[in-house]
Parts: structure tokens; sequence; C-alpha cells
């Protein structure tokens, strides 16, 4: 199982962590081993539980897809795009189960990190992260 996990985290996360040099694009260099996503999770750049408020939009930008997500309740989202889309479903009520890396291992309080995959509660699985983007809506200015 362990050799799976790795397996999954050396396709899947390479590109969060680090940057493509020469050097490590050979093949031997390609891998990430538990012990480096574990030195590195606090780095993580991430969007958390608690992170969003309501109205608030995060946009992600996945390998395949990209997604619109619009706080409507705390942990409820409407999404639009990517599997969604393609559905017909859009927009589509939904909360976010957390973030994996591609396997069985799911982080439970983090909602959008680079690298990661979103699980969402109906069980679709997005490609890995490559951008997340918040939109917090602008308080407006009372006289």
């Amino acid at each position: 199982m362990l050799r799976y996990l790795l397996a999954l985290l050396k396709r899947n996360v390479q590109h969060a962590f680090y940057p493509k040099t020469q050097h490590e694009t050979q093949p031997g260099h390609w891998g990430v081993t538990l012990e480096k996503l574990v030195e590195h999770m606090p780095r993580l750049k991430r969007i958390k539980r608690g992170d969003l408020e309501f109205a608030d939009r995060m946009i992600v930008r996945t390998l395949n897809s990209e997604y619109d997500l619009l706080v409507i309740e705390p942990d409820t989202f409407l999404v639009s795009g990517g599997w969604f889309d393609r559905q017909q479903l859009s927009p589509y009520r939904v909360k976010i189960n957390g973030c994996t890396w591609g396997g069985a291992m799911i982080c439970l309080d983090i909602l959008a990190a680079p690298g990661m995959c979103i699980e969402f509660n109906n069980n679709v699985l997005t490609s890995p992260i490559r951008e997340v983007v918040v939109y917090r809506p602008q308080a407006s200015a009372s006289n």
C-alpha cells in the first residue's frame, strides 16, 4: 500500500514543490517521499476550512479543468466548471470532503492546495491543482 501511495505521489506532486531543473528531470529524481511531504506541509500554500466566508469565490485551475466555487453556507459551495459543466449540472450545490495527493489518504482540513486533488462529496475527484485564486467581495462603504 505504501509503495502504491508513493508511486501516486511521484506522479502527482513533483511539480508542486520543486522547480524543474535539468537535474531533476532525470527519472531517479522524480520521487517525492512521504517524509518530504510532511516536511513541506507547513509551507504548502493552501486554503483551509474556515479561511473562506459567505460569498467568497474560489477559482481552482487543475491539470485538466477550471472550477469556480462560490461559498453559499459554511462548508457549502455552488460549483461550476470541469466535470460539473461536462455533466450539464452547473451550478451544483456541493461540499468538499478534503484534498488528496491522488490516493486514499485525505487531508480533511484542506479545501484546495497546488499539487493536491479536491474530493467533492459526490465522489468527484479533480486532477491535480495548478493554481488557486480567492476573491473576497468588497464591503460597501456606508455614508
